[in-house]
């Protein structure tokens, strides 16, 4: 939730599903095992039904809310894919829908959607199906129980380490992690490291010699504290993890989540095997007791409250917005643990035939509200190509150049052209004009690492200027260069092993560089060149907290200023287009221009759609298009020159 929230300190927060992942492994295959030890058989529908009387009524809930607040509260036409993402949530495969859709956990180029955390509950759905059916065919057909315990114990021992050999196998430096971090069989190693430990204390003499025992227990002081100190080092190490790594560090793809698992196996290891110890002590306060309680609720409910407590709506912000939604979320879950998941667990209608009818109704249900409430919101909004305002003949071909903010103008763009002009978007995800190692850090952090085509481990003929004069091969004069560059330029990048930002005058003087060599390979073939203003940008915006230093209006200020002197380097073959004035003419940065929204929630991209494409497809149709009318006019027209004149365009 911290993570998600946007909590400073936190980059790491997402580790929290590996510790529940890995005591989720523990506690059920320790249930498992205790009522086969108990019963001499291991009842699946019954396990089946007690799984979706604790999971289906908070995410049916969910699911309804997230549906109403998607057709009645948020911006019409913000979540084109919902209807699908609904359906997945509900049908236990969030997670391969996501990888299928190229969703980016770790780097948003739009909306954050209210049902983005469900790719964890459909790992787990998976586990609780898959696993159960493995537990009972090891304990039939191998008879005696201890050695069938050790099976099962080496199954989840070798499943855990083939799963994290592929994550790291699998792993590219600096590339999107979606289908290393939403695989279930990338991330499996967390589960069944928890299921290892489980076999493991199944398998003690002291549990052995109880049968209904679930694991053994310290009997000496030196016992507990040596437990107690296991548990505090796990701790501890995961604090730090928590607090050190981001979603992107290599470290995590290369054994560190299977390493952190471990350390949560720890430190369920030394709870248990400790329970008059001070780590139990802790845990089992009331209000500890009581968030555990209501953690499952927690979790599904905490996305939607971020995205309907905006600083627009509360009219608060910072550390009052961070109280206000944790608050809310914690009021949520409540209620509905209290009104709806609990008298649901109570009962057993879910287990008899008579309760088909009651739960087909409520599926239904569900259903028919995701469907009627999702209607598509741009049906009514027709295709079209908008025309500049000025009629001049057109250049044959207008190349964007740039990072992400590039790619979904050049989209924009493409829809727009006028008959006769085609655009090139050759825009680059996570790549600007400065080629580092991390960005966003501080000394002694790692940061953000960078992508590949402006990571110096990346080899040259992979960067951007290679990349660039590949696209920029076929230009000839009276063709046009766009160059747009959004927030990297103004980060703290990490470069040769030192920190540098755009305040520095050495660092300026590497931005001209860049910018330079931008100019020479635009205007190799004859065409000309226009680099286009960085406009405000606020990636904190989501969260409601005052903009990061890269966002300040002073180091977007200087990296423009730096735009003018480069063109006026190169009057004849360079200009300056305004674009950062027309998307914040106030100078600060805001989600809608003249009642048109004109920038995403992430607080830096514009609205665009192209199906399929993730980086471009942040908004339905309609919205793009709305978009598109508004930019055309203002935009076109100064990309269109008579053939004649390359006049400088203004300023920002």
């Amino acid at each position: 939730m911290g993570y998600h929230f946007g909590f400073a300190g936190l980059p790491g927060g997402f580790l929290g599903v590996d510790l529940f992942f890995a005591l989720s492994g523990y506690l059920i295959t320790t249930l498992l095992l205790a009522e086969h030890r108990r019963a001499g058989r291991i009842r699946l529908r019954a396990f089946w039904a007690r799984r979706a009387r604790r999971l289906l009524p908070c995410l049916v809930l969910v699911i309804v809310a997230a549906s109403l607040y998607v057709r009645f509260v948020a911006p019409p036409g913000a979540y084109p894919e919902f209807r699908l993402q609904a359906l997945s949530a509900l049908g236990f495969f969030s997670n391969w829908y996501q990888i299928a859709a190229s969703t980016h956990y770790f780097v948003a180029t739009g909306v954050r959607s209210p049902l983005t955390q469900t790719w964890t509950l459909a790992i787990e759905e998976q586990f609780y199906l898959v696993w159960p059916i493995v537990t009972v065919l090891v304990l039939r057909f191998v008879r005696r129980n201890n050695r069938a315990v050790v099976v099962l114990g080496s199954l989840a021992g070798l499943g855990a380490l083939a799963s994290a050999t592929e994550m790291a196998v699998r792993f590219r430096p600096h590339t999107a992690t979606t289908r290393l971090y939403f695989g279930t069989d990338t991330h499996a190693q967390s589960l069944l490291v928890g299921v290892a430990l489980a076999c493991l204390f199944a398998c003690s003499p002291q549990v052995v010699a109880k049968a209904r025992a679930l694991a053994p227990r310290t009997r000496s002081t030196t016992g507990t504290w040596a437990a107690t100190t296991l548990g505090a080092a796990s701790l501890v190490g995961l604090a730090w993890l928590v607090h050190s790594v981001n979603g992107q560090s290599p470290f995590l793809y290369q054994g560190g989540f299977l390493l952190v698992s471990v350390a949560a196996t720890c430190l369920v290891a030394a709870v248990v095997l400790a329970p008059q110890g001070p780590l139990t002590w802790l845990l089992e306060r009331r209000l500890i007791r009581w968030i555990g309680t209501i953690s499952y609720g927690l979790y599904l409910w905490h996305i939607l409250v971020l995205l309907v407590l905006t600083p627009a709506r509360t009219g608060v912000s910072g550390a009052a917005l961070d109280l206000l939604r944790l608050g809310a979320s914690l009021a949520v879950a409540s209620v509905s643990y209290l009104l709806v998941e609990r008298p649901v667990l109570r009962q057993t209608f879910w287990r008899t035939v008579r309760a088909l009818g009651p739960g087909a109704i409520a599926l239904s249900t569900t259903v028919a509200v995701l469907l009627l409430s999702t209607a598509p919101a741009s049906a009514a909004v027709p295709a079209r190509r908008f025309a500049p305002r000025r009629a001049v003949p057109p250049p044959p071909e207008v190349v964007v150049l740039g990072d992400s903010t590039a790619l979904t103008l050049g989209y924009a763009l493409a829809a727009t052209a006028p008959t006769g002009t085609v655009v090139v978007n050759g825009g680059l995800f996570g790549c600007g004009l400065a080629i580092a190692t991390s960005a966003t850090g501080t000394p002694g952090t790692p940061g953000l690492p960078m992508f590949p085509a402006c990571n110096s481990a990346t080899p040259p003929d992979q960067q951007w200027p290679a990349l660039d004069q590949r696209r920029l091969a076929g230009t000839r004069p009276g063709d046009q260069v766009l160059f747009l560059a959004g927030h990297w330029e103004t980060q703290s990048l990490l470069i040769n092993g030192r920190w540098r930002d755009i305040l520095q005058p050495g660092f300026q003087r590497y931005e001209v560089d860049q910018l330079n060599r931008v100019v020479a390979l635009g205007t190799a073939h004859g065409a000309h060149v226009d680099l286009l203003t960085m406009p405000c940008m606020d990636q904190n915006f989501p969260y409601g907290k005052p903009p990061a230093p890269g966002d300040s209006a002073r180091r977007r200020s200087i990296y423009n200023r730096l735009l003018e002197e480069v063109a006026g380097e190169h009057p004849r073959s360079v200009s300056v287009i305004p674009y950062g004035s027309m998307l914040c003419p106030t100078g600060r940065f805001t989600e809608y221009v003249d009642g048109v929204q004109v920038r995403t929630p992430d607080g830096v991209h514009t609205p665009s759609f192209a199906p399929g494409n993730v980086f471009a497809g942040n908004a339905s149709r309609a919205v793009a298009e709305r978009f598109y009318a508004w930019l055309a006019p203002r935009l076109w027209p100064l990309v269109i020159r008579p053939p004649a004149t390359s006049p400088r365009h203004g300023t920002s």
